[in-house]
């Protein structure tokens, strides 16, 4: 059970790619459209259970086109 469970994310911006870990609260998210929230070159990690970003990857100058989550055992 989350614990911001009336919470509501105000993005105030575009998000291009939504990927959820597993079962997991983790997600990562990726801006875009015509007024991305976060850099198009730059994954946020967001923890839906403490509603708060958890960590970020940045890569170079380029665009990312998809992001790939996985739980190793």
């Amino acid at each position: 059970m989350s614990i911001c469970t009336n919470y509501t994310l105000d993005l105030g911006g575009g998000i291009r790619i939504v990927e959820m870990l597993y079962k997991s609260n983790f997600m990562a998210l990726v801006g875009g459209g015509a007024n991305p929230k976060f850099p198009i070159n730059k994954v946020i990690i967001w923890d839906d259970y403490l509603c708060q970003v958890s960590g970020e990857i940045t890569i170079g100058k380029g665009t990312i086109k998809s992001v790939s989550l996985r739980q190793n055992k």
